[in-house]
């Protein structure tokens, strides 16, 4: 097959010109500038309202109300692209439908597209293979509703939103080849049969059949009032299947004479509505779905003998159903609102499923609860789980047991205030005066202020406060559906759950953003940010959010995750600061020129040989090309399975190189499916870009090379005497002896650094600086311990300090009073780059809270962040504002001993004989909880990947 030749960006062609001219503005307008905030879990976060499938059925692209389009390798359903349109702050850049070209390297995109700034729409057309925008197609009297390419691939059918009706363009140069306008209603549907008819419905009760010139042939009003939806063809085009919007009902029509053959059997209970259809490749079985009947639950039907057979129930979604797509081989594709996307087989049986981590607030209403002051929110994750999430901003504290303090649900009476939503939301009265709405704007929930005065809508696409007679008051444009809305005790601030799973503070006296809030349900791990793009987060929390920078009407925008910026952006204390003041003013929005004067370096990546045996496993060679983004680049580091595989003098970039440079690498596949990543540092910002390799062949545990321990024990301080500590000289040696004498059976060598009382200078501040250093030279197969024992404490940003043997009080005192300067402590930052300095597997130990005399409290969320972006394991002795104790039953700090022990044989708990990194840790915890004389829980950070890290090799050796 041949490529699509480029398509062209405008649409000024003499065929489009009689349509175009009433609906074209004289001077277009352009995307907003400033950056939109998104959420992006690597799974869309609302609903899922089209699917496609490439016709070699190698993967399939699903579009989102969530503004994004993705691919999804078949039959993983593994996410291999993301596609980002060009969006506005309201609903602009949702997507309807799409469609994939029959040689299955175009992608075709239309939704709530380009209406914002041309007040028109637009189809987008991307490159499959590489991400790009590689056209647009604009000016069209309508959003879009449908889009099909035709069998023959020379026609690109687009069914128009209103009444605006069908038009059809040429492929070959994308001008228009037919069009009908006589339509009462929006187009909802468009399928092609395989001889190149095309059926149409419509919300005008309609549907049409139209032949391969596209000429419509029949058209019919289904007898009853019903509204078709989705129609259709059996693939030897002599039937065609018809669901129904508002009806559990399902009808075969002959696709010539559209008059109806039959209507397959409906189980009584279940639906309220099957609007979805599909026929198997065979056309033997014919599928359905819509709307289950009891929240939380929704099911695919499936009639044999071409609907005429009994109805086989198969379990699938938990919403609304959006689109079912049979395979060749027999399986079954489904995407749904929740969203959820699936496979099963011909049995039912489910193959793949991916669901959105994010908090499903669909249900939520007068679930979303808040304390008097709004600074605590208690909520319900999604309308199929039991729990109730709490989550205080006050404390950064994310709970499931009762909130603490008194929480109350929205307002939605009180004397002298009135108001009427309509059945179907798209009217709303308040006190009898009509609150106006824009066109297709339906209300979702709404609240009183305590006083009263002020109502606040949801609404599909905003959020909308009017006073009581109905006149706005403010309006926020939001990019998803608000769900819920509730106004705290004290009137400051409202807030809305919205669908793509994040919670959003305004004030309420004039609808200014403060705050918002997301939750990763899966991984609990969380982020709130402000107007500014500072934010606090849980370790991985900002790996979930990101900046969408519009680049104009035909490119597609830039993606910036928030991770890229967390040495600039990551600010808890300046978080803590707004929540605790009690008039906070929203910060200044965070510009596009803000981001761009940090913009982190870009890189196109890609794998350019493939898998290839070698002696020591298997290897894919990957090229990559990377050009600095606003400042140069220092370095870069490969990364396979989250695990560094370049050396510390490979990965530094000097001269040109700071400005553009390129690699080809030779990349270990350590699993059957392996995600190679590259990160470049510049001096605010990273560049990330990843792909797979899936190693189909031999798969080899990795070769082990060398243990590198650097142990750091800080018992005696000189300056501060009376603050010295009983045994953390003692853990450090114990630690490192300890690792010296299992590492040998499992290690290909083991090399110890011992920085303690007692030896040479002692744990100095440059003595352990000094040292850090000798961790550059690792290489990718060598695992790094770090242990640090001592006092350690934080300041008021939660910057971690070590504190060495040569540490001035003054300098102590400094950090707890948040003074800017401490020379004689050790940072955090030194640590934390020694360790993203070394190749290979590391892991970071630190029990350092032993508070004593030494005020102040240790505050581990800048390691535990640090560990996250850095790719290291931390395990630490104690939680924030805990003390780790030190047991003189065991001459030893609790939790070392209790690492010890674990390395010592208590630590297999799998029984294989090894102890890895997150044995260690559980069996440390345990120990500490059985031993503890106070408050004391061990916490541990690591990703999936390291948490296998083997420490102790217990095979072989008396236990």
């Amino acid at each position: 097959m041949t490529r699509h030749r480029p398509i062209r960006t405008t649409t000024c062609w003499a065929a489009l010109a009689p349509v175009l001219l009433a609906s074209v503005p004289a001077l277009a307008g352009e995307p907003p500038t400033q950056p939109i905030l998104t959420v992006d879990v690597g799974m869309h976060v609302a609903s899922i309202r089209a699917s496609a499938l490439d016709p070699a059925e190698r993967f399939v692209v699903t579009g989102s109300a969530d503004k994004t389009v993705r691919l999804w390798e078949l039959p993983s359903l593994r996410l291999r692209r993301t596609f980002y349109l060009p969006v506005g702050m309201g609903p602009e850049g949702r997507v309807h439908d799409l469609a994939v070209s029959r040689d299955g390297q175009t992608l075709a995109v239309g939704g709530w597209t380009g209406w914002e700034w041309d007040q028109a729409g637009a189809v987008y057309f991307y490159d499959i293979r590489t991400g790009r925008m590689i056209g647009v197609l604009s000016g069209l009297p309508q959003a879009i509703g449908s889009l099909a390419y035709s069998p023959d691939g020379r026609s690109l059918v687009v069914g128009l939103m209103g009444a605006e009706g069908l038009m059809a363009f040429r492929t070959s140069d994308y001008g228009m080849a037919a069009q009908d306008s006589d339509y009462a209603d929006r187009i909802v549907s468009v399928d092609f049969a395989r001889d190149g008819r095309l059926a149409v419905s419509s919300f005008d009760g309609r549907i049409r059949v139209y032949d391969r010139k596209l000429s419509l042939v029949s058209s019919t009003k289904l007898a009853g009032g019903e509204t078709p939806l989705e129609v259709r063809f059996s693939p030897d085009g002599k039937r065609l299947a018809v669901g129904y919007h508002g009806s559990a009902r399902v009808d075969v029509l002959d696709a010539r004479t559209l008059e109806l053959v039959h209507s397959p059997v409906v189980p009584s209970t279940g639906w309220k509505d099957l609007y979805v259809v599909a026929w198997s490749r065979d056309g033997r079985t014919l599928y359905a779905g819509g709307t289950g009947s009891k929240p939380g639950a929704n099911a695919i039907l499936s009639w044999s003998d071409g609907g005429r057979g009994g109805a086989a129930v198969i379990p699938a979604a938990r919403a609304r159903m959006g689109r079912i797509l049979p395979l060749g081989d027999g399986s079954v594709y489904y995407g749904s609102e929740d969203p959820e996307i699936g496979l099963f087989d011909r049995t039912g049986r489910i193959l793949s499923r991916r669901r959105t981590p994010s908090a499903d607030f669909q249900e939520l209403g007068q679930a979303l609860k808040l304390s008097t002051d709004g600074m605590t929110v208690e909520f319900r994750p999604g309308s199929n789980d039991d729990r109730t999430v709490h989550f205080s901003l006050a404390d950064r504290q994310l709970a499931f047991e009762n909130a603490p303090g008194p929480v109350h649900p929205p307002l939605q009476r009180k004397a002298g205030t009135q108001v009427e939503v309509s059945e179907d939301g798209f009217s709303v009265r308040v006190n009898g005066q009509p609150v106006p709405l824009e066109p297709f704007e339906r209300v979702r929930h709404f609240c009183l202020s305590p006083d009263g005065k002020t109502v606040v809508f949801a609404t599909e696409w905003a959020l909308r406060a009017v006073d009581l007679q109905g006149t706005p008051l403010w309006t926020v444009p939001l990019p998803v559906v608000a769900h819920a809305a509730n106004v705290s005790a004290d009137g400051r601030y409202v807030v809305a759950a919205v669908s793509d799973g994040t919670l959003r503070w305004y004030r309420t006296q004039d609808g200014a953003p403060v705050l918002s809030f997301f939750l990763n349900v899966e991984a609990m791990e969380w982020i709130a940010w402000l107007p500014s793009g500072l934010y606090d987060a849980s370790p991985n929390g900002d790996q979930f959010i990101g900046w969408l920078l519009n680049r104009g009407r035909d490119r597609e925008p830039i993606f910036f995750s928030a991770v890229q910026f967390d040495r600039a952006l990551y600010k808890p204390d300046r978080v803590r600061q707004l929540v605790g003041s009690k008039a906070p003013e929203p910060a200044r929005e965070f510009d596009a020129n803000s981001l761009l004067s940090m913009a982190p370096p870009s890189i196109a990546i890609d794998i350019a040989q493939e898998v290839a045996p070698m002696l020591t496993g298997p290897v894919a060679t990957v090229q990559f090309g990377v050009q600095q983004g606003a400042a140069p680049m220092l370095s870069y580091t490969v990364f396979v399975n989250k695990i560094p595989i370049t050396t510390y003098d490979e990965r530094q970039l000097q001269g040109a190189e700071q400005q553009v440079f390129q690699r080809s690498v030779e990349v270990p596949l350590l699993g059957e499916l392996n995600e190679i990543r590259v990160e470049v540092e510049s001096e605010r910002s990273r560049g990330i870009a990843s792909v797979v390799a899936s190693n189909t062949g031999r798969v080899v545990e990795q070769q082990q090379g060398k243990l590198i321990v650097l142990a750091v024990g800080v018992s005696a301080l000189r300056f501060m005497p009376e603050d010295s500590l009983d045994y953390a000289a003692k853990d450090a040696e114990r630690i490192a002896a300890l690792l010296r004498s299992q590492g040998t059976r499992s290690f290909r060598g083991v090399e110890v650094h011992l920085i303690a009382d007692g030896r040479d200078e002692g744990p100095t501040k440059a003595a352990i600086e000094r040292t850090l250093q000798v961790l550059r030279n690792t290489n990718a197969a060598d695992t790094t311990v770090l242990y640090l024992a001592g006092h350690g404490l934080s300041d008021a940003s939660g910057n971690y300090y070590l504190v060495p043997s040569d540490a001035r009080p003054e300098d102590v005192e400094a950090v707890n009073a948040d003074r800017p300067t401490a020379p004689s402590l050790v940072r955090w930052d030194s640590l934390v780059e020694a360790l993203r300095a070394s190749a290979g597997r590391r892991v970071l130990m630190v029990d350092t809270c032993h508070a004593r005399q030494i005020t102040g409290q240790l505050d581990l969320s800048w390691l535990a962040k640090n560990s996250a972006s850095s790719l290291f394991a931390l395990m630490a002795a104690a939680a924030p504002n805990e003390e780790s104790e030190e047991a003189s039953e065991f001459g030893a700090g609790l939790f070392t001993q209790g690492v010890i022990e674990a390395l010592e044989g208590s630590g297999d708990l799998d029984g294989d004989g090894r102890v890895s990194v997150s044995e260690a840790h559980r069996s440390a915890a345990r120990f500490v909880e059985q031993h503890r004389v106070g408050q004391q829980a061990p916490q541990y950070v690591a990703p999936t990947e390291l948490s296998s890290t083997i420490l102790a090799d217990l095979r072989g050796a008396d236990r």
